[in-house]
């Protein structure tokens, strides 16, 4: 299982991570005071929609769809009085999490090359082995939101509309890169060259 947890912290470093990293990054600093509700959230919903996706349970909805749930789940967090509900943040963040998940092509490794392999056969414990995979790679956002949720609110205040409009910019660019189809494309890209440097390295 360590493993796992390291291939997994190692991806974190992988081009391909970057449509999971950068959606999940800009929802925790969207929500700004409520960033742990977000991120859970975030970590949560992408963990079993990949586990759902990747064992050929779940049937992709088209990419206007999928922009119009994380254009939705923006909004929410933007809106003050909404995000300080911390179920509703949290409920947010995990509509933009599914969203990631679904529009994540992971870089297959050494431990996680089986993994995934074996998701199809519907295995409770390929969950549990997804789980500990993916918690490597969210590292950097469970590290931030922590600090986040550490650090004073007085502390945060100067920087609050820097998070909200470069969280709210990032996950805006990418509604539009679902809505225009260009994601996929995008997402096999990043894989591929993924894949490429693995190989050479």
């Amino acid at each position: 299982m360590k493993d796992l947890f390291f291939e997994g912290l190692t991806a974190v470093f992988y081009l391909s991570s970057l449509t999971l990293l950068i959606p999940g990054i800009a929802t925790m600093l969207i929500a700004r005071t409520e960033s742990s509700a977000a991120a859970v959230g975030f970590v949560l919903a992408t963990i079993l929609v990949s586990w759902f996706r990747f064992s050929d349970n779940l049937n992709e909805p088209p990419g206007q769809m999928l922009a119009a749930a994380l254009a939705i789940a923006t909004g929410v967090l933007v809106a003050p009085l909404v995000r300080r509900v911390n179920l509703v943040t949290g409920a947010a963040g995990a509509v933009a999490g599914g969203v990631a998940a679904l529009s994540w092509w992971p870089a297959l490794g050494t431990y996680a090359g089986p993994l995934f392999v074996g998701l199809g056969n519907n295995d409770a414990s390929g969950l549990v082995d997804l789980t500990i995979y993916m918690v490597g790679i969210f590292m950097p956002l469970i590290l931030g939101a922590s600090a986040l949720a550490l650090t004073p609110k007085a502390a945060t205040l100067p920087f609050r509309p820097i998070m909200l409009f470069g969280g709210g910019g990032v996950l805006g660019v990418f509604t539009l890169l679902l809505f225009s189809g260009t994601m996929p494309d995008l997402a096999n890209w990043l894989a591929e060259r993924t894949i490429e440097t693995l190989a050479l390295s």
